[in-house]
């Protein structure tokens, strides 16, 4: 349940490639600022209470392929 006064947003879901995302930041943001590379995920690693475990992202980054 929503809190009340909160704006809310509902947008259609829509498929984007990688090339399409950068095209967008890159008409939005400063060139250091938008990202070089985009990996798609199927599923980011969360703490119970919904959080990103970044930390587990960096690992599979860093591990040998």
């Amino acid at each position: 349940m929503p809190r009340s006064g909160l704006p809310q947003t509902c947008l259609e879901a829509k498929i984007v490639t990688a090339a399409e995302l950068q095209e967008h930041c890159k008409s939005r943001l400063q060139r250091f600022q938008y990202p070089h590379l985009i990996e798609f995920v199927p599923e980011l690693p969360k703490t119970v209470t919904g959080k990103i475990q970044r930390y587990k992202l960096r690992e599979k980054e860093a591990a040998p392929a």
